[in-house]
């Protein structure tokens, strides 16, 4: 893996070290996270095609402008948006998921094969 995908690749690999090494608790890891805001210096060029979709996903719970704050109701996150509140209002638990997440979306780019990608999709395996 080259290029933008290498890029993203470290950023998103740099997101989750820091969720799951950094001191504090989940939401005070969560926030510096956002704080870094290296996951935001991403855009959709450094993905494949099929991968924009969830990263749309991703992103947009931290970062939803007024248009996307309608679609993101209706996705993932059980509709509510994550960034944009003080760590003590986030709801630990949307943060687990976003996590959860997020480590999904860099193994599939880490391991990115677009034939393969294509089969796990239509079989419903991957959502």
């Amino acid at each position: 893996m080259f290029g933008p995908m290498h890029y993203a690749s470290s950023k998103i690999g740099h997101a989750i070290f820091v969720l799951m090494t950094y001191p504090g608790d989940l939401r005070q890891r969560f926030a510096t996270v956002e704080a870094m805001g290296c996951l935001a210096a991403l855009n959709e060029r450094d993905f494949p095609e099929e991968l924009r979709g969830d990263w749309h996903r991703l992103i947009g719970a931290l970062y939803p402008t007024p248009a996307k704050l309608k679609a993101i109701r209706r996705e993932v996150f059980s509709g509510e948006f994550i960034a944009k509140r003080t760590p003590a209002e986030i709801d630990p638990r949307r943060i687990e998921e976003w996590a959860c997440a997020l480590l999904n979306f860099h193994e599939e780019l880490q391991t990115y094969d677009p034939e393969k990608l294509r089969e796990k999709r239509q079989k419903g395996l991957l959502t």
